[in-house]
Parts: C-alpha cells; sequence; structure tokens
C-alpha cells in the first residue's frame, strides 16, 4: 500500500511538471509573437526578472505583458516596461489577488486596444481595488485639464488616449 500511495504521489508531480512546462513554454510563445524582431530575448529577461523580484508567476506575468506589448504599439520597449512595472509594483504592495491582477490587466489591454479609454475600462479598475480618483487625476494631468466636468466630456468623445495617461498613472 505505501509503494502504491507513493507512485500516484510521483505520478502527480511528475503531471504538474509537464504543465508547469507547457505553461512555460506557451508564455514564451505569446512574448515571441508580441514582440519586435530581436526584441524577444530582451522581453523574456524583463518579464522572468520582474516575476522573481515580484514574487509574481512569470507564467502569468509573462502572458499579461504580451497582451499589452501587443496593443501598446505607439509605446516602445521603455516605456511598456516602465508602465507594467509600475503597475505590477502597485498591486503586489497592495497585496492584490491573482484575479485582480488579471483584471486590471485586461482592463488595460482593452483600453489600448479600443484606443481610447473608456468608463467601463475604469470602473474594471475600481472593481479589483485602483483608485478611480488617482486614475482620473492621472489622466488630467496628463492633458492639462483642471476641471472634473471637461475630462469627462473628453471621455465620452473618446479623447483620451491609454499612450498618454496609462505612463503617467503608472
Amino acid at each position: 500500500r505505501l509503494v502504491a500511495g507513493g507512485l500516484g504521489s510521483v505520478g502527480y508531480l511528475g503531471t504538474q511538471a509537464v504543465k508547469i512546462g507547457q505553461d512555460q513554454t506557451r508564455m514564451e510563445m505569446a512574448l515571441k509573437m508580441s514582440s519586435a524582431t530581436g526584441e524577444f530575448e530582451d522581453t523574456l529577461k524583463y518579464v522572468k526578472s520582474e516575476a522573481l523580484r515580484l514574487g509574481i508567476s512569470s507564467q502569468e506575468m509573462g502572458k499579461a505583458y504580451a497582451q499589452i506589448n501587443m496593443a501598446a504599439e505607439k509605446l516602445n520597449m521603455s516605456q511598456k516596461q516602465n508602465m507594467f512595472t509600475g503597475i505590477s509594483e502597485y498591486m503586489k504592495t497592495v497585496g492584490m489577488s491573482k484575479e485582480g491582477q488579471a483584471g486590471v490587466y485586461r482592463a488595460v489591454y482593452q483600453m489600448f486596444s479600443k484606443g481610447k479609454i473608456e468608463q467601463g475600462e475604469v470602473r474594471q479598475l475600481a472593481e479589483w481595488g485602483m483608485s478611480t480618483k488617482v486614475f482620473r487625476d492621472s489622466a488630467m494631468k496628463s492633458y492639462g485639464v483642471t476641471d472634473v466636468n471637461k475630462y469627462l466630456k473628453m471621455q465620452r468623445a473618446g479623447k483620451i488616449d491609454p499612450n498618454k495617461v496609462l505612463l503617467q498613472w503608472a
């Protein structure tokens, strides 16, 4: 019986090791597809070092970075990394759950994909514990706007560019 139980545990551990390897391979493929020619190695190194520094899964961080990397095509690699690091550090500092981190990354991805910041994505950030006031203040500062109503009018008109705001916010 003891041997049978031990063999079951070894089988489970083997299955988990294969799953981790598959997740790593998928993350690396996503990074490769999202990176410009010659940037993959630097991008992979960045993701692994940041994940280690922040104590976050490199697979999850890599998948999120790959999505944002593809969508934020107007930003250079350094800008993307600085923004991503700022957001990730904040989430780690406040002890945000994995689900919360995924939700924040998804909202940021959606902003870049749409090319504008809408209230729906700002609400998503708030649902996961990000301050809408801090976000709005950063957006207003990016545009030199001091009147909240003027900012909200700009937002409703689709004139708030994530490429400009998210660098300020992060």
